[in-house]
Parts: structure tokens; C-alpha cells; sequence
């Protein structure tokens, strides 16, 4: 069923289990020593988790967070 919705509904879902992960990739990135990125990726995941509407949106992208 999920091919068949819309391809916008189907960028806010992808986006929104994106968005669940991303603090299991920080705690990754922390434990490989990886400070700048962990930082970075707290940044995305709080950006788009208030902005980007629990991440159905990714905000972050747009203002240049990678």
C-alpha cells in the first residue's frame, strides 16, 4: 500500500522514520569519536522534530545542516 500514496506523503513518512533514527545515530557517533558530527546530527534531529513537524518535514536540509 505504501507505493501507492502520493509521492509527497510517501517523502514525509521516509522522513519521519528518518527522523526517529537520528538518535541512535548520534549515540553511534559519540561512541566512534565523532563530537562534530554527533553535534550536528542533534541539531538536524531537534530542528526537525519541532520545525519539521516530528520530522514529517526536513527542514534542516534546506537551512544548509547536512
Amino acid at each position: 500500500g505504501y507505493k501507492k500514496l502520493p509521492s509527497p506523503l510517501q517523502s514525509g513518512i521516509s522522513n519521519f522514520l528518518s527522523n526517529l533514527r537520528a538518535p541512535l545515530v548520534v549515540v553511534n557517533q559519540l561512541l566512534q569519536g565523532q563530537g562534530e558530527n554527533a553535534i550536528e546530527s542533534t541539531g538536524r534531529f531537534l530542528v526537525n522534530s519541532t520545525v519539521g513537524v516530528f520530522g514529517l518535514f526536513d527542514v534542516a536540509d534546506n537551512m544548509g545542516l547536512e
